[in-house]
């Protein structure tokens, strides 16, 4: 897959409004620092996520939209990670906020069409820790959401 550009769209919070877009959605999921924003910052050949040294940095939902070959996009939509809490804080927030990404939202009517979910997801997992049961656990969540892993 070659990427011609990559652009940070927006950062969404459990409140926030997600986009609308007919734009195939890809979705990273992985524990907390485990390189989610560094796989981003690799593909778009430049620094365009926050990738920071402590696990926690990424606490929204951010996305980016790729340009891919033959003119085709894709939004890459980064989640916060799971597995730590930064400052002691639970992590209902990574559940609030990913449980709303993956439903349908409830003013979508067939009249006015919403958000696309995703299309795919991409788990990163931390080749030293293989085999950690959030890994496993994130897994069979989204093989029950049957999305292509």
């Amino acid at each position: 897959m070659k990427i011609h550009t990559a652009e940070f769209v927006t950062s969404v919070g459990f409140q926030g409004r997600l986009p609308v877009s007919h734009l195939p959605q890809v979705v990273l999921v992985g524990r907390s620092n485990v390189g989610k924003s560094t796989l981003i910052n690799a593909l778009a050949r430049r620094k365009i996520a926050r990738a920071g040294g402590a696990p926690g940095t990424t606490r929204l939902l951010n996305v980016y939209r790729l340009a891919l070959a033959r003119g085709s996009e894709l939004l890459l939509m980064d989640l916060p990670g799971y597995g730590y809490a930064r400052g002691g804080a639970s992590t209902s927030g990574f559940d609030r906020l990913t449980e709303r990404y993956f439903r349908p939202d409830p003013e979508d009517t067939p009249d006015r069409p919403g958000r696309v979910g995703p299309s795919g997801a991409i788990l990163l997992v931390d080749g030293r820790h293989p085999g950690l049961t959030n890994d496993r656990k994130a897994l069979d969540w989204l093989r029950e959401l049957e999305l292509p892993v």
